[in-house]
């Protein structure tokens, strides 16, 4: 887990603080998966666009020279035969 610090938060749900547009270059900058304390219902457009940076950054990873032959079951050391 990761504490990200919000010094100038402007809106805050049960006593934790929410991100909005403003914290998105902070955010896209992270190498970390899940940032949960995003709402659809407080600026949606931060929550959309994060959506959209995620998957960008996704489809940019070169898919083509993934190889599962070192994930086979067989490959696996200690594996039962």
């Amino acid at each position: 887990m990761v504490l990200v610090v919000v010094d100038n938060a402007s809106y805050y749900y049960r006593y934790s603080c929410v991100f909005g547009v403003y914290d998105l270059p902070n955010l896209v900058r992270r190498h970390e998966l899940v940032a949960h304390k995003l709402y659809f219902s407080y600026q949606p457009a931060a929550f959309l666009c994060l959506v959209e940076n995620t998957r960008r950054k996704s489809m940019r990873v070169p898919q083509l020279d993934f190889s599962a032959e070192s994930y086979k079951y067989e490959n696996v050391k200690n594996s039962p035969k």
